[in-house]
This record gives C-alpha cells, sequence and structure tokens, in this order.
C-alpha cells in the first residue's frame, strides 16, 4: 500500500465520515465531531475524483448538512472545515466557512458516496428559536452591558497626520509614534513619548494621500522609548527635545509643526464591553458558561491593564520596544507568558497573565514591558528570551490528579492527558488478577520495576505499595524502596489489625494511607474500622460504598476529621443506568462468580440506590473531598474531569444555587468547589501540594488550556513544567495546523522526562535506592501527609453527622434525608464525546469559539476565488444589459431558508451616514443603532486604478450588525462564489460603470420565490462611477466577512460609506414578497429582459 503517516492519518476522516453518513441515515442527529468528519471526508471523496476546484468545493461545503441534521451545539461550534487534499494539480487548501448554512442542507450531498437510502427529511426536526440562542451555546460568554475606558488617567494629545508615500503606512497601537515612517507628516517632537489611543494590539492605517487625525495618549511605566528608527531611544526627557530634532532632520522625517490644542476636551478611548471580551477575553463581570452545562462563572477580577494588554501578531503589542522590553537578560524574563487567560481555581475565578519560568510559576497578574506599561507585576517582564501562548477566551485550571489508579496498561496515560489530568497516583504491574483489582505495586523489586517503566510516561506519578500486614516489617521496605503511599484493600484483607499496622508505619515515614474497607465487614462494622483509625489521617477510597467498603454505612466516614473521602467517578452523578451496570462490574472485577450465591450477595450488597444519590448531595455540601477514577477497575481515567462537572450539572439542576452563590448569578462558589475536587485536594491528601494542585506561584507550571465550549471534556492542550506535552493538532504535512483531522497529539514535553514528576517517599531518596534506579524525572518527596486533616481539603471539608439505615439504606445528614432523582439526560455527553473519542475537530481556528468572541474578529482570507467570483458576476451583469438602471441575476439557491420578514421598505436609501474620512458603522433601514468602534481597517489588500478609487479603508460593525450579518455572511458567500463561477478569473480588470444619484443600484440577485434576499451595488455618488470588479469583490467581501462575528439571524441591511463611493446593500426582501400569486422560480441565468424602469440607464463597459 505504501502509505505515510499523512495518508494514514487522512484514514480517520473517512472512518468517522462514513460512521457519521451511517448514523445520518437512520435518522440521528450528528454532534460535532460526526458533522465535520462527514464533510471533510466527502471533500476528499469530491477531490479525489478530481471534478472540482477550489473554489467549488468551498462552496459544496456549506450545502451538505443542514440545522436539523446536526445538534444545536454544532451551529455555534463548527465554525470553519480545512481540509487538503490532492487534486490532478497537486495538493491544496480548501477551508469551508460556516459549514452549517442553513436549515435543511442536502441529504444526498450528505450521503454521497455512501449508497445509502436517503433518510426522510421528517425525521429531522427543525430546531426552534429558543434553543439556538446565544445563551444556550456551548461556552457562551455574556458580557457585561456598557463601555471599557482604556489608557484611563493618562495625558492624550491630538495630531494631525498625512501620508506623502506612495504606499499604504498602519500604525500599531504601542509604536512610539514619533518613530513612525518617514513619509507620515506630523509634529513629531508633539508626539515624544505618545503613541495610538486605541485598544491594545489594534492599529489605524493610512493610505497614500490619507489626511487624518489622531489621538495620542502618553506612554506608561518607566517610560523609555526604545526601537523603531532610533529617533529618541532613551528615557523620556523634554529637555532632549533639540537632539532629537536634530535626527528627524538627518533622518529625512517629514514634520511639521501644530500649534497645540485643548487636551481637556480630548475624549479617552473606549470600547464596548463585548467588543472588549471578543479581543482580550471576558473581564470582571462577564459571565461564561461551562461547555453545555447549565454552570456559568462570573469573572471575580481582572489583573491585566485596560488599555495595556498583552497580544501577539503582527501590529500587535508584544514587539521589541513595545509591550516587549527592550535590552533585558534571560534570567530577568520569562521563558514563557500565557496572556489574558481565565483562571478557574480553588483560589478564585480571574483573568490575568501567567508567567512561567524554570517550568514553575513565576508571576501571575500583568506581563509586558515595564519600560512602556504600567502596573507590570514584579517577575512577569516579556523580553527577546519569552514566548508567548494567547489565552484570550481561553480557560486555565491546574493540572487534574487522580489519586485512585489501577495500574493495569501504559495507554491510561494517554487518555489521562487527554482529559487534562496530569498526575496519577496507584499502584499495580499490569493486568495481574492482583492489579485489576488492588491499587498496590508489592514488594522492592516491583516497585523499583514500575518506578523505571513510569519514568518514560509523560506524566506525574507516584505509587502505592500494599498495606495489608499486620506485621510492619515488609510495609517499611516497600516505603523504602520508594513507595510514596500505603494502600489497604478489602481483598488482602482490611482487619482492624492490617490497618493499625498500615497507619503505624505511614506515621513513621510520612506517607499516606489508603483503604477500600471492608465489604463483608467479617472483623467488624465500620464503627471497628473507624476505631483501628485512632484518628490518624487516612484517605478512604469509595467513600459511598458502590466500589467496595462497609455495607451499606461506609458513607458515615465523612463526619470524621482525620479522614480524607473520595468517590469514584462510576457513580458520578446518579442516573437511570448507574445500577444497571455496576452488577457485571463488580463480578468481573473482583474475581466473583455468578455460579455461587454468596458472591452475588457479596456484589449486590455493595450497590445501592438511596446511598449512591446520598453521594451527589454530599458532594454537593462538601461533605466528600476528592474524586477519582479507579481505572479500568470499576472506573474510568478519562472521565475523572468529566463526571465531576456533570455532578455539579446535576446538582445545580435539582438543588439550585448553593447559599453563597444566590444572587451572584452565577456558580463561582460551586464551581471552586467541585475544581478542588480533582486539583488541590487530592494533592494536599498525597502530600504533593508543595508542587501540584493549583494555579499559584511558585507551583509547576501543569497547567490545562480550555475552550469554554470543550470545557471538561476534551483540552485545547496540556502543559508540563512549562512545556506544552499534548495538544490539538491537524494534518503534520498541511500547510497550516488547522488541517483536518485535529487530533490531540503527543507534543515534545514528552521528549523532556525532567518535566515530569515521580513522587516517592523522603526514606526512599535518603536511603539511595531512588538514586540507584538511574531515573531520569525529577523526583520529588511527598510530605506533610500525616497532619493533614479534612479542615485543609478546600471548599470541601464540610463534616455532617450521617445516618444510614441498615434496613432501607435512607441516608440523613444532620436530620436531613440526602437523595437525588437519577438524571435521564446530561450535558458532556452525545454533543460532545464520540465513539472515536481521540477526534476533536476544530470549533473555530482563528478566533476563540465563545459567541461573543466571533463578533469583531477580523480575519485574513485568499481572496482570490472570491473576487473571481464575483467579477463574474459583475461581468454577467455587463453582458445581459440594465437597460433602466437594474439589472437582476438570480440563481435557483439549494435550500428554502427562511429569513426574518422586513417591512416594505427595507430598501429605502438612507444616504451617507458619516462625512468622508470618518468612522462610519451600519445602519439598520428599521432603527438606527449606535455604532460600537473597532478598528478592522487594513486587512485587505486594495489595489488603486485610475478606473476606480479603494474603498474607504474602515469598516465599523456595532453588536446588532454582526448579529445580523451571521446568517447573510453564510448566504452571500455561498451566492457570490457559486452564481456564474468561471467567467472570473480572466476578468478581474473588468468595470463597471453604474449610473450616479439617488437610488442607482445594481441588483446582483433578487427578490423571488427562490430567493429571499438582495445584493445590490449602489453609487450615491451624483456622477456615474467606473468600478473595478475587483474592488466590488473586496469591498463586499470586507463587508460580509468583517461584520459577520455572532451567531444569530437576518441579514446584512447595509453599509454606507462616504458621498463620494460606492455601496453593497445585502437586505432582506419585503414582507410582502413573494406574493401570493405564484411565479416560477428564477433559472440559473438570468433572461434577457430589461428590468424595472429607474430614472437612468447603466453603462456597462469591458
Amino acid at each position: 500500500m505504501h502509505l505515510i503517516p499523512r495518508e494514514i492519518d487522512k484514514l480517520v476522516i473517512s472512518q468517522l465520515g462514513l460512521l457519521a453518513q451511517r448514523r445520518l441515515a437512520r435518522g440521528v442527529r450528528l454532534n460535532h465531531s460526526e458533522a465535520c468528519a462527514l464533510i471533510a471526508n466527502n471533500l476528499q471523496e469530491l477531490i479525489r475524483d478530481g471534478n472540482h476546484n477550489v473554489a467549488d468545493l468551498m462552496s459544496i461545503g456549506t450545502t451538505m448538512l443542514g440545522r436539523r441534521h446536526v445538534l444545536p451545539a454544532v451551529v455555534s461550534t463548527l465554525k470553519q472545515i480545512q481540509v487538503e487534499g490532492t487534486f490532478p494539480q497537486g495538493t491544496y487548501l480548501v477551508t469551508v466557512q460556516n459549514p452549517i448554512s442553513s436549515d435543511d442542507g442536502d441529504l444526498d450531498k450528505a450521503l454521497f458516496g455512501s449508497f445509502l437510502p436517503t433518510p426522510d427529511p421528517e425525521l429531522f426536526k427543525v430546531p426552534d428559536d429558543e434553543e439556538c440562542k446565544a445563551e444556550k451555546m456551548p461556552g457562551a460568554v455574556i458580557a457585561v452591558k456598557g463601555k471599557i475606558t482604556i489608557n484611563k488617567g493618562r495625558k492624550r494629545i491630538q495630531l494631525k497626520v498625512t501620508n506623502h508615500g506612495d504606499r499604504p503606512v498602519q500604525v500599531g497601537s504601542h509604536y512610539h509614534f514619533i518613530e513612525t515612517n518617514p513619509q507620515l507628516e506630523f509634529d513629531r517632537v508633539r508626539s515624544y513619548g505618545y503613541r495610538l489611543d486605541i485598544a491594545a494590539g489594534t492599529s489605524i492605517r493610512f493610505e497614500a494621500g490619507d489626511e487624518k487625525t489622531v489621538t495620542l495618549v502618553e506612554i506608561a511605566g518607566r517610560k523609555i522609548v526604545r526601537g523603531g528608527n532610533n529617533i529618541a531611544s532613551g528615557v523620556l526627557d523634554l529637555s532632549r527635545t533639540d537632539e532629537i530634532l536634530k535626527n528627524i532632520e538627518a533622518g529625512n522625517f517629514r514634520n511639521i509643526l501644530e500649534p497645540a490644542g485643548d487636551a481637556a476636551h480630548i475624549k479617552p478611548f473606549e470600547i464596548d464591553r463585548s467588543v472588549y471580551a471578543s479581543m482580550f477575553g471576558p473581564t470582571v463581570g462577564d459571565r461564561i458558561r461551562l461547555g453545555d452545562t447549565d454552570l456559568w462563572i462570573k469573572v471575580e477580577k481582572d489583573l491585566t491593564s485596560y488599555g495595556d494588554e498583552c497580544k501577539f501578531g503582527g501590529g500587535k503589542t508584544l514587539r521589541d520596544g513595545m509591550g516587549q522590553a527592550t535590552g533585558e537578560s534571560d534570567e530577568d524574563t520569562l521563558d514563557l507568558v500565557i496572556i489574558n487567560a481565565l483562571i478557574v481555581d480553588w483560589s478564585g475565578i480571574y483573568k490575568a497573565d501567567i508567567g512561567i519560568k524554570n517550568g514553575f510559576i513565576s508571576g501571575i497578574g500583568k506581563a509586558g514591558s515595564p519600560d512602556v506599561m504600567d502596573g507590570v507585576t514584579e517577575g512577569m517582564i516579556v523580553g527577546s528570551c519569552t514566548d508567548v501562548m494567547a489565552g484570550e477566551g481561553m480557560i486555565v485550571t491546574a493540572g487534574g490528579i487522580d489519586t485512585h489508579i489501577h495500574y493495569i496498561c501504559p495507554q491510561q496515560a494517554s487518555e489521562c492527558m487527554a482529559t487534562g489530568v496530569t498526575t496519577l497516583l496507584g499502584g499495580g504491574t499490569g493486568p495481574t488478577a492482583a492489579t485489576t483489582a488492588t491499587t498496590c505495586t508489592p514488594g522492592k523489586n516491583n516497585m523499583r520495576d514500575m518506578l523505571q517503566a513510569l519514568d518514560t510516561m509523560p506524566l506525574n506519578y507516584g505509587i502505592t505499595g500494599k498495606g495489608n500486614d499486620s506485621d510492619p516489617k515488609a510495609l517499611r521496605e516497600q516505603v523504602e524502596a520508594g513507595a510514596c503511599g500505603l494502600k489497604l484493600h478489602e481483598d488482602w484483607g482490611s482487619s482492624p489489625a492490617a490497618i493499625d499496622s498500615c497507619l503505624t508505619v505511614c506515621e513513621e515515614y510520612d506517607v499516606q494511607c489508603l483503604i477500600h474497607t471492608d465489604t463483608l465487614n467479617e472483623s467488624g462494622f465500620v464503627e471497628s474500622t473507624i476505631a483501628a483509625f485512632k484518628n490518624r489521617a487516612i484517605h478512604t477510597y469509595h467513600t459511598e460504598g458502590a466500589g467496595g467498603g462497609h455495607a451499606p454505612d461506609i458513607i458515615s466516614v465523612v463526619e470524621h476529621d482525620n479522614v480524607l473521602p473520595s468517590s469514584t467517578n462510576p457513580t458520578r452523578p446518579y442516573t437511570r443506568n448507574t445500577l444497571d451496570e455496576h452488577l457485571d462490574m463488580v463480578m468481573v472485577c473482583h474475581h466473583l462468580s455468578k455460579n455461587i450465591p454468596e458472591d452475588i450477595a457479596f456484589a449486590e450488597s455493595r450497590i445501592r440506590a438511596e446511598t449512591i444519590a446520598a453521594e451527589d448531595v454530599l458532594h454537593d455540601m462538601g461533605a466528600i473531598s476528592m474524586m477519582s477514577s479507579d481505572s479500568q477497575a470499576m472506573g474510568r481515567c478519562g472521565e475523572v474531569v468529566l463526571r465531576t462537572w456533570n455532578t455539579a450539572h446535576k446538582n445545580k439542576v435539582q438543588r439550585g444555587f448553593l447559599k453563597e452563590d444566590e444572587g451572584t448569578d452565577a456558580d463561582n462558589f460551586r464551581v471552586k468547589r467541585y475544581v478542588s475536587k480533582y486539583t488541590v485536594n487530592p494533592a494536599i491528601a498525597q502530600g504533593m501540594s508543595h508542587l501540584l494542585g493549583s494555579v499559584e506561584v511558585g507551583k509547576l507550571a501543569d497547567l490545562v488550556i480550555w475552550d469554554p465550549a470543550w470545557f471538561g471534556t476534551k483540552p485545547t492542550m496540556v502543559v508540563k513544567s512549562g512545556l506544552i506535552s499534548y495538544s490539538m493538532m491537524g494534518d503534520p504535512n498541511a500547510s497550516i495546523s488547522t488541517v483536518q483531522p485535529i487530533i490531540g497529539r503527543p507534543m515534545f514535553a514528552p521528549h523532556v522526562p525532567s518535566k515530569s514528576v515521580l513522587f516517592v517517599s523522603q526514606a526512599s531518596i535518603d536511603c539511595g535506592n531512588i538514586e540507584s534506579y538511574g531515573l531520569k524525572k525529577r523526583v520529588e518527596a511527598v510530605k506533610g501527609c500525616r497532619t493533614v486533616r479534612k479542615k485543609d481539603m478546600k471548599h470541601n471539608f464540610s463534616r455532617p453527622k450521617i445516618h444510614v439505615d441498615p434496613e432501607n439504606y435512607r441516608v440523613e445528614a444532620d436530620g436531613v434525608h440526602c437523595t437525588a432523582e437519577p438524571s435521564s439526560e446530561l450535558p458532556l455527553t452525545q454533543a460532545i464525546i464520540h465513539i472515536c473519542s481521540f477526534l476533536l475537530v476544530l470549533a473555530s481556528t482563528m478566533a476563540p469559539t465563545t459567541p461573543s468572541s466571533q463578533q469583531t474578529e477580523c480575519w485574513k482570507f485568499n481572496m482570490k476565488p472570491c473576487v473571481a467570483s464575483l467579477a463574474a458576476l459583475a461581468l454577467a451583469s455587463q453582458v445581459f444589459g440594465a437597460p433602466q438602471g437594474i439589472i437582476s441575476l438570480a440563481n435557483e439557491r439549494n435550500t428554502n431558508t427562511a429569513t426574518p420578514a422586513r417591512s416594505a421598505n427595507a430598501l429605502e436609501w438612507i444616504g451617507p451616514i458619516a462625512p468622508a474620512g470618518e468612522e462610519v458603522g451600519m445602519k439598520m433601514v428599521q432603527g438606527a443603532r449606535d455604532a460600537q468602534v473597532h478598528h478592522v481597517g487594513g486587512l485587505v489588500r486594495r489595489k488603486k486604478t485610475n478606473a476606480s478609487k479603494a474603498p474607504q479603508d474602515k469598516i465599523v460593525c456595532d453588536r446588532e450588525d454582526m448579529t445580523a450579518a451571521q446568517y447573510g455572511e453564510t448566504w452571500a458567500a455561498y451566492k457570490l462564489a457559486s452564481v456564474v463561477g468561471a467567467l472570473a478569473a480572466t476578468n478581474e480588470s473588468s468595470v463597471v460603470v453604474i449610473g450616479g444619484g439617488h437610488g442607482h443600484c445594481v441588483d446582483l440577485t433578487a427578490c423571488d420565490e427562490a430567493e429571499r434576499a438582495r445584493i445590490q451595488l449602489c453609487n450615491d455618488n451624483p456622477q456615474p462611477n467606473h468600478v473595478r470588479v475587483q474592488t466590488i469583490a473586496e469591498y463586499a467581501y470586507r463587508i460580509i466577512y468583517e461584520c459577520a462575528r455572532q451567531d444569530g439571524s437576518g441579514l446584512i441591511w447595509g453599509q454606507e460609506f462616504d458621498d463620494k463611493e460606492f455601496n453593497v446593500i445585502i437586505s432582506g426582501c419585503p414582507a410582502n414578497y413573494p406574493p401570493k400569486k405564484e411565479e416560477p422560480k428564477a433559472p440559473l441565468a438570468p433572461p434577457k429582459v430589461k428590468g424595472p424602469k429607474g430614472p437612468k440607464k447603466v453603462e456597462a463597459v469591458v
């Protein structure tokens, strides 16, 4: 077969794509992974057929699946699909924007090549508006209404700037303005010590010949100018004016004196909070939904600085002399900074930059350059030795810790890493009978061998020895061989004598004791076991008892201060399937026989609906402190994080807000309680919290980066000791990293053993055993295991008095019945998790995926196919003539997606919004909206010719416009790319002449039964306008793409520019259209007939 890795990768697409087709054919609505794979696979097959080009496939990819064929969340998460395949001409990239862009799609296209029967469309319900609301989407962000003032309290000036060059000049927010291009003419001396007063990381573009008045704000921090053209390098000192002026003249920099204005009347720059959240991530007061759960968090504080945020990229802030400090040594700068991250930790839910040095978190606060920024946290300087990870719109948590692992197979490591768990503690030696039941690595040789084996694995590990021995001699030997804890298990005999012996050794060596108590009640009841503890610290596994332990009341141990209780995840949370799966689980795990009545009785005694239901409640009260898996031995190592959040969600739904969260409109306290269960509390219980368990300065940088839409299920990235260990990654051969299949893949940290830790006892280090093993990982001793108490468990130290009725198993906590209904449906399940769980496709490859973050992010595009297609439209308009000023080009649509009804005067001409040169915004015909300024100019290259003038360089999109534009974007892009097609490539230089004056437009599409909107090219200049079709294309696409960044319905109503240029209007048809009288649908090519009468003809010139 001669296959190479990238070809094998493509088989993942094929396998999952075909599976998705089978599910679709039987009427199953697809989840994200399935929908992406289906479309990607069909595109690959169409590429193989060799009958389509890239532009064709970009269009076809949007027509396969409709909203009715996918789960509601998919419309918000699946914003882009990219594939690369081998065309007859070679390998090329195909990008499909908004692949779910209609209600109905085309099932024949969706099932292409499968030879499956097309299902009845009625099997698929069209989603209603309620379930498609933005706030119901996974990872939704709801920003506080209002505006943020940036660079507050600083001096400002205004200068007039003229570009005398023959090319555009674009200046970023933090570039020292005095150092800008020599062909920009302005008062450079007055600009000394100032920069643009605009949002951090944005820019202002000066076209050739442009004259603009800009507002500058003084630089902050130590006020040191560095970089640029070295005109004014050094500490800001106004006494250097003459020297600087000489440098300006010597460098032939244009300079003009301008009298000082009244700075008191200069308004500071303000930015709408929703726009701010889309650029820098949510800030104080904003709310974020965790995945598709009912859990919402609210940002408690923001340690970054409004106006001086760190942003990486072209024209952004982290550049030399700006946000990146100049001349700082490696020793004094960060190795890595995660910028604008939303931290979710036991200690709080807040926004900050995270600085990493030598594998440890060295700072949390504001990173950047203290030369020009205020408030840079000590030790968080960004320099030329610093790498950057963008955290905007992302959530950062500490790496998860699973303290109940059976080391049955090494493949567990990959599954744990892929779900955000970075530390494992347990025991075993592989799939032996003992290891499949108990977490014990017995004996010195086994301990050495397993430590050496785990030395090659990409996680932190600790090993527990076998603690079931009434004589302490062998227990001491295991601890000295490297065990960081001892495990007591009923299958080895958890008698009071064994418990006492084990705890005695643990006290001697400062390691933790972990126990799975006696389900049989053979040596005594739960009271006997508690008495054997003698108030010594102990970690109790299976605190509920379904996984094992005193029947039926092991759950009562939660009331004791020396007991550190944990759950395993199969019972988390209680659902209608929990009981049914457990009997076989117990029988297999503990080697029981269905032919022996006593074995069946033993298994059944562990499965009690009443205590499992009570476990839900006790977790929500904070009485059970930790969550773990019991991997492959009645538990799932890849679902510790997921089931923790499912439990939190279920309790929110059934029990409402916790008392601490009431009135906050958020679940911050509950979220902090539950995140503690698998991060900081296991670390504290096992003596690892000096290095792990929280996002705090001084801890190892073991961090998990989550897209909020995928929170709790599939992390975007996992960092181990400051180096990326795991990441969602596309085709390694592809031209960019976001090409399907995007799969969670190991990165570089697994190849550096020292990025992970082996936890052992201090005694094993002191006696030299650990050194003799030749380990490459960082070796650390556990500490503080014997002094820890339940009161040390963060947000989970409740100790209610428990009573369990031995006959009906009713559980009461402080006299209150603890019960919960079994759930019939949970989040983070079928909408997210797929049978091929290793495959995750990109929700949005070029911007954060929360709904609000899609509002104003401006993306760069390959304009060639778009330009070509619209050029064809314009040329066809000329060919068919326009005798009365209106040319109608209609094309039958593949679907009949309805758009909101609009008034009959929807196309009423409303004239220019603002005078030439000023920033303008889109306006709804039925009511003007306040523009919310966001600079997005200069992202699209434009050509200036004698025949046409380039369009205005700023497009300002307000939130209402962006919401309205979402549907229009997809539809218009499809139309512009598919109506005429092939004529475009050779006619980019064609010129369209449009008559001038009020209402002179060319209809590129028209209202009829097939179309639900129209695209118009209009000219509000009194004189005829000669417009190159390439300019039209660029102009139209800027409007379509730059203003359509948020989910919603509706169409682009119009983008009106100054009174010297043309407009593209995409608008809804009148509410009374189509007429009741039936008319034929428009053909693919328009008939050669005259349009409605108008005041002037439109000339067509090629």
